[in-house]
């Protein structure tokens, strides 16, 4: 009874520290989505104050077209830096595809304020394009 007594005890032992181990990981994956969400806000209110409400407040002035190409490059520094570090997501790639199309519009939307850079436009407009289609695709994967 000895044997099968000290086995039941290695086996509740054993489940104890795998489930707890696993409850861990679980909630280590649920604190580095949650990090990634507030990194892709972040980055979505930088990106909307300096490449959006700034850019265009500037835009009518005179020679402003230096510090419009200065806020567009940290917005678009910034929005690189967080894309790398992005967990698959399809909410945040498409949160993402979405501040690219919009830095795209601010690069080189024909319709608007923008600063003529149609190749950079373009770029952006085909990161955004990529990502959301990333995003679909993961959605239509089943887990």
């Amino acid at each position: 009874h000895r044997t099968v007594a000290t086995a039941a005890v290695v086996v509740a032992l054993v489940g104890g520290i795998g489930g707890g181990l696993f409850l861990q990981q679980r909630g280590e994956a649920t604190r580095q989505r949650l990090l990634a969400e507030q990194r892709v806000e972040d980055v979505r209110s930088l990106v909307n104050t300096l490449a959006f409400e700034v850019h265009d407040e500037v835009a009518g002035l005179a020679g402003s077209t230096r510090a419009r190409q200065l806020i567009l490059n940290r917005a678009f520094a910034q929005l690189e830096g967080v894309r790398r570090g992005l967990p698959d997501d399809p909410d945040l790639l498409m949160s993402l595809a979405g501040i690219y199309r919009r830095l795209g519009d601010v690069q080189g939307n024909p319709n608007g304020p923008s600063l003529g850079e149609l190749t950079a436009a373009r770029a952006s407009y085909s990161e955004g394009l990529r990502l959301a289609e990333r995003s679909i695709s993961m959605r239509d994967t089943p887990a």
